[in-house]
């Protein structure tokens, strides 16, 4: 178990949720393979709550996994909205986030589907992820246009009360 734990930080990538699970690096992919064995062999190493430490803590049903379909619904008055992901390790074009809304009666009325290369453009832009932090005209103009993506959100949905 302590080696387990000593892998721990190894398996877990920080920072915020986003709707498709990231590609690893050869060397980081390596690393997933080598903690999941170290975790199921033998198939019992971990008790119940170390099972969900470790899935919880290091996030690796989403990192380094060959296949992940994901679904999740949401009522609103209008009717209901369906996102969808689709991950393949091996098929790294197929990869999609698909948002349906659909009416009441279940009569498709909208559906968009965002390949990788969409997602992550989008959260490199609204969460500055690879961005330089540069003066000048040029990053004064992305931080401009990031504020303004953000005040939309808000918009929308606004930040709780602390």
């Amino acid at each position: 178990m302590t080696r387990l734990l000593l892998l721990l930080p190894l398996f877990f990538l920080a920072g915020c949720s986003k709707p498709l699970p990231d590609r690893l690096l050869p060397e980081d992919q390596a690393r997933v393979e080598a903690g999941w064995n170290l975790a199921f062999t033998p198939t019992n190493r971990l008790d119940h709550q170390g099972l969900l430490d470790l899935m919880v803590g290091a996030r690796i049903y989403e990192h380094g996994v060959d296949f992940l379909e994901m679904k999740s619904e949401k009522r609103f008055a209008g009717g209901k909205a369906v996102m969808e992901v689709h991950y393949e390790r091996d098929k790294p074009e197929s990869d999609r986030f698909t948002v349906s809304i659909f009416d009441h009666a279940g009569k498709l009325l909208r559906s968009d589907a965002f390949d990788r290369r969409e997602v992550e453009g989008t959260v490199h832009d609204l969460l500055g992820i690879g961005v330089e932090i540069r003066e000048g005209v040029q990053a004064q103009a992305k931080h401009a246009d990031r504020a303004a993506r953000w005040n939309r959100i808000r918009e929308v949905f606004p930040e709780p009360a602390k």
